[in-house]
Parts: structure tokens; C-alpha cells; sequence
């Protein structure tokens, strides 16, 4: 079986997809706000099952779109 490197092992990390929760914590806002960002398509999300996610990349650019300037 071949040894899985730490560089794919950290993009994993990296990688990890975002939670209500999540959302609701680095956007400073309340989780049903966040449900309804998610609901309203304005965060792609990811359903697996019953559960849905948010890929940090699609919050980073959801952030740069809504920023001030």
C-alpha cells in the first residue's frame, strides 16, 4: 500500500468544507442567517445526505464580492 504524503494529507485540511456553524462563527453572524445565505444559493453548498456544506473557497469569494470598498 502505498504511504500517503503530508503535502495531500495538509490540502485535506485545507480543504475541509464548512459547516453552518462554521459559517456563522468567521461571518460573525447569527446561524440562522447563515442557513439563510446557504438556502438562498448566495453560498454554494455541497449536500451530502441530509447534511450541507459550504467549500471555504466559495466563502472567500461570497467575502471578496460583499466587501466594502
Amino acid at each position: 500500500m502505498k504511504q500517503v504524503s503530508r503535502n495531500y494529507i495538509e490540502s485535506i485540511k485545507e480543504e475541509r468544507l464548512l459547516k453552518a456553524e462554521d459559517l456563522a462563527s468567521i461571518l460573525n453572524i447569527s446561524l440562522g442567517f447563515a442557513y439563510q445565505l446557504m438556502k438562498r444559493g448566495e453560498l454554494p453548498t455541497i449536500h451530502l445526505g441530509r447534511a450541507v456544506r459550504v467549500r471555504p473557497v466559495d466563502l472567500e469569494l461570497y467575502i471578496e464580492k460583499n466587501a466594502s470598498t
